[in-house]
């Protein structure tokens, strides 16, 4: 695992991919909508307010940050089953230089006919002790894209204080994890409700480490991409992928450095395996040198060690730039081809 002193929290620029490119457009944010009883996280592209007019013309303000919140205090409870440390904080991670603009959740119909598509949808899942914003690259890339993107914040994330196990991760992800990965999936479909009635009926599913194992475990026809969801092989692997996953296109990630898919009691051999075995028709992707959360948004990353206090050296470097746009281009790119196709 790489690790150094945490760099400042920095935007990734256009869409979270870095480029800056002023034609490129924006996105509306939002995060008005509550599902579970908590905020989730909506993006969409700028032109479903102003009917493809020029994003200036929309009455929103910019968005200069995001308010990433965390909490020390549900990372001991549920790694040492204890309530210690600090309730959550927020910190704010910079959007890019005018790229997200405010605005209302519902987005607008999408105005045309003929070759107009519907807006497509997509739901991001984070994983444990994650939060919403891990994969706000994705969802920025996603919106440019064309895509409405919703991102729950689960009962496990470390966005609040509440919802720990009782049994610290014991209990999270071996006494309690059917239970757990029951509550996530019901989030996942409460937020395919809420795309459903913005009349959006192509979805796609993504998530990321626990995320990955629960929109591998959806039932429904959905165009889906895995990143790193995986369970050790005391897990039946049936558990975690359905045989729904077989129905539609599915993008597997996983870095070949994952310290947590590659490392024991699991392996790349046996991610491999899985997939082969559940999802023989999957486009896989196993970059060399990446780990666990050199996948994730840079800036939530980067954030960590100011949450840290003395173990702020213990921190995972921020992933680079160019790993974060190739990321977020391979999944936008990959959802963009085969989610009409899928539902």
């Amino acid at each position: 695992l790489r690790r150094s002193a945490t760099a400042p929290v920095a935007a990734t620029g256009s869409a979270g991919t870095g480029d800056g490119d002023a034609d490129s457009g924006s996105v509306v944010y939002s995060e008005d909508l509550r599902l579970g009883g908590r905020p989730a996280s909506v993006w969409y592209p700028s032109d479903a307010l102003s009917g493809g007019s020029d994003p200036q013309s929309i009455a929103a303000a910019p968005l200069d940050a995001y308010r990433f919140v965390f909490s020390g205090r549900k990372i001991c409870s549920t790694v040492l089953g204890l309530p210690l440390g600090d309730s959550a904080q927020m910190v704010k991670l910079p959007t890019g230089e005018g790229r997200l603009l405010t605005g209302p959740a519902e987005p607008p119909p999408r105005r045309g006919s003929g070759s107009v598509s519907p807006w497509r949808g997509a739901v991001l899942a984070h994983g444990l002790l994650c939060s919403r914003f891990d994969l706000a690259h994705v969802a920025e890339a996603l919106a440019m894209d064309g895509f409405v993107v919703v991102a729950p914040e689960m009962p496990d994330s470390v966005g609040h204080d509440g919802g720990a196990s009782p049994f610290g991760a014991l209990g999270e992800l071996f006494l309690q994890r059917r239970e757990g990965e029951e509550k996530r999936r019901r989030l996942v479909d409460e937020a395919i409700a809420w795309l459903r009635c913005q009349g959006i009926s192509h979805i796609g599913l993504v998530g990321h480490s626990r995320g990955g194992v629960t929109i591998s475990q959806m039932d429904g026809k959905y165009c889906r991409v895995n990143i790193a969801g995986f369970q050790p092989p005391q897990v039946d692997a049936g558990e975690t992928f359905s045989a729904c996953v077989r129905k539609a296109p599915i993008l597997v990630v996983c870095g070949q450095e994952d310290e947590v898919c590659t490392r024991p009691p699991l392996s790349m051999d046996y991610v491999q395996q899985t997939v082969g075995a559940f999802a023989p028709h999957a486009e896989t992707w196993y970059p060399a040198r990446l780990g666990h959360f050199d996948v994730l948004d840079p800036r939530v990353v980067g954030s960590w060690g100011s949450f840290m206090g003395p173990l702020e050296g213990l921190a995972p470097t921020p992933p680079s730039q160019e790993v974060a746009r190739e990321v977020a281009s391979r999944v936008a790119s990959f959802l963009s081809a085969n989610v009409e196709a899928s539902t």
